[in-house]
This record gives structure tokens, C-alpha cells and sequence, in this order.
């Protein structure tokens, strides 16, 4: 809440993050959107969003970030996309995209509900200024996807998380 109340949003990401990558693990398999439906994505987004709004009643909207990326359910003729359902309850919903400046989102045409994001674990910071340089130059929108900073399987380094805040 005291980040929050610093002016931070708080986004929904999904209550059990619900994730396929096209394969089938033990950690994945109750969760599994290969084998999830529409109404399935759906109730675990509004559990989430339920206790985000117990716990920020003062927030407002918010953005939703794709757990793994995946903005879809289902698989083969019977797979569907949840971004409508996105486009309902959020201002924005960040999605993946190809980690190059040029493919950064075009405001003028770009799908707010399903924007491009870039996962930069483990990427230098001078690469991270190069893309915000290169999007900007295109007149684009660049989002990064941070999973940790110093911390975790998918860690961006303390130092080049400092060298792009200072470069912003």
C-alpha cells in the first residue's frame, strides 16, 4: 500500500497465473490455458481484481499484464483470445514483443489492450537505452517487462536497472 500510495500502480496479473507455453508440466498443469476456457481466464482475472480492489480501494483503473505473455485459451479450432475481456476492465494490457526498437508500439495505431512489451532479464542497461533511444527516434512507445531487479529466475541487474532510470 505504501508503494501505491508513491503514486505506483498496482496492475492485475492474475490470480493463479495461468500460463501454457505450449507444453505440460507438474507446475502448470491446474493452470494450463491450453486446457482453460474463456470463463475459466475470466473468473481467475475478476478474483484477482477483486483483491486488488479490496487492498487499493483509491487506485482506479488499471492495466492487466498476460501471465507467460499468452493472451489466448484453448488450442486448435477452439482457441480463442481473452484481449476483448482485457479491453473491458482495463485502460491497457501489456503483451510480448520482439526486442527491437523499431517494432516499439505505434500510438497512432497500436492495440492499447494488447500492447507489445519487452522482457529484458539479464539485458544490459545500455541495450535497454539503445531500444528507449531507437522507439523514441520512431516517435513509439517502448514497455519493459521487469520480473526482478537483483532477484529471481528472471533478474535484471541492480546496475543496469540503474543506468536506464538514469538515463529516463
Amino acid at each position: 500500500q505504501a508503494v501505491q500510495m508513491r503514486g505506483h500502480e498496482i496492475g492485475n496479473h492474475t490470480f493463479t497465473h495461468p500460463c501454457s507455453l505450449n507444453i505440460q508440466l507438474e507446475w502448470n498443469r491446474p493452470h494450463n490455458l491450453l486446457y482453460w476456457t474463456l470463463d475459466q481466464v475470466q473468473a481467475d482475472i475478476l478474483a484477482a481484481q477483486r483483491r486488488l480492489d479490496a487492498a487499493f480501494p483509491n487506485q482506479g483503473e488499471n492495466t492487466f499484464a498476460y501471465p507467460c505473455y499468452e493472451s489466448t485459451v484453448g488450442r486448435g479450432r477452439r482457441r480463442v483470445s481473452y484481449t476483448p475481456f482485457i479491453a473491458e476492465h482495463f485502460v491497457a494490457g501489456r503483451h510480448k514483443g520482439e526486442l527491437l526498437g523499431d517494432h516499439a508500439n505505434d500510438p497512432q495505431h497500436c492495440d492499447i489492450h494488447h500492447l507489445s512489451s519487452w522482457a529484458v532479464e539479464r539485458q544490459p542497461g545500455a541495450l535497454m537505452v539503445g531500444l528507449v533511444e531507437q522507439a523514441a527516434a520512431l516517435g513509439r512507445w517502448m514497455v519493459f517487462t521487469f520480473h526482478g531487479i537483483d532477484e529471481g529466475h528472471l533478474l535484471v541487474g541492480a546496475g543496469d536497472f540503474t543506468q536506464l532510470v538514469g538515463y529516463l
